[in-house]
């Protein structure tokens, strides 16, 4: 048997290393590892880094079921959110929704930009479907205190500000915070409240 030629044999480790590395390269590529990449930029604020990931996978990879698909435009619009492009943000969260409707996360997070934009109107439309699904949802719930209030009707604001106070009081005094109320006034509102729900007696 005659010996393999030098340059022949030194083929096959070459033609190994090159099937490893583009191997190694589609494992690093993966959809879900991506997926997975996009949501700790998110967590880490660096909310432009993950718009590029999540464009690249709504344009390239075709794996993906229709629902993660929604969680991906969902999760993109929540990044332009959070760079204030509230055009982009509604249409992302829109385009998320027209897959599925009942996506409650989706529905608040497109209430939210809503109110940014004074469409108060169009955001109970939203939020209402989105506190159908789950009534004890406090983020939706304090969104429809947000929209109430603003449209000046005050009862389905006190209604709804109760409401949130009694499923987490917790993030409901935070999220008054972040609207610059302070710790008296929040404690004269949970009295206001208080009182009112004990106002009404029965006829004897």
């Amino acid at each position: 048997m005659k010996p393999r030629p030098p340059q022949t044999a030194a083929i096959a480790p070459l033609f190994l290393m090159v099937f490893f590395s583009t191997f190694l390269i589609a494992l690093q590529e993966r959809p879900e590892d991506e997926y997975t990449k996009a949501a700790v930029l998110v967590d880490e604020n660096r909310f432009e880094s993950a718009i590029t990931i999540y464009q690249a996978l709504l344009k390239t990879f075709s794996s993906f079921s229709e629902t993660k698909k929604s969680r991906i435009l969902n999760n993109l619009g929540y990044c332009h959110y959070k760079l204030e492009r509230y055009d982009e943000a509604y249409a992302c969260y829109l385009k998320a929704l027209e897959i599925d409707r009942n996506y409650l996360l989706c529905l608040n997070n497109i209430s939210a930009v809503l109110i940014k934009q004074n469409k108060y109107k169009e955001a109970l439309t939203h939020l209402q479907k989105a506190f159908a699904l789950d009534s004890q949802h406090v983020k939706v719930i304090f969104n429809l205190f947000v929209a109430y209030a603003n449209l000046e009707d005050k009862d389905s604001a006190a209604r709804y500000l109760k409401l949130a106070f009694g499923v987490d009081k917790d993030y409901t005094t935070h999220r008054l915070k972040m609207k610059n109320l302070s710790e008296k006034n929040i404690a004269r509102i949970l009295a206001i409240l208080e009182v009112e729900d004990k106002g009404g007696t029965a006829q004897k």
